[in-house]
């Protein structure tokens, strides 16, 4: 069995989203504010981890294909937006280009 919550969690996406928000905080509070939200995701993220064998027998099988379509649509989601977010730029200039 792989553990694919591991690359999720401690992956490239949340090196970076630490690591931008430090050089945003400045000094020594803006260390200990990152580094205590850093703890504070890390204790609730053991949590859930912790029970979800517990949630998962409470919600059972037709919970957990309710759960699991919410967290498609919400991946989906995000996934459209970050196109949005990439695509947009770019057809701002071109549409600019053409008004040349």
């Amino acid at each position: 069995m792989t553990p694919l919550a591991i690359p999720m969690i401690a992956g490239p996406a949340s090196i970076t989203t630490v690591m931008v928000l430090r050089a945003e905080t400045p000094g020594m509070t803006g260390a200990l504010i990152v580094g205590a939200a850093a703890a504070l995701i890390l204790l609730l993220t053991g949590v859930i981890l912790l029970t979800a064998d517990t949630v998962l027998r409470r919600l059972g099988p037709t919970g957990m294909r309710i759960v699991e379509k919410l967290m498609g649509l919400l991946v989906t989601v995000i996934a459209v937006q970050l196109v949005m977010n990439g695509a947009a730029p770019f057809l701002r200039d071109l549409v600019a280009a053409a008004g040349r």
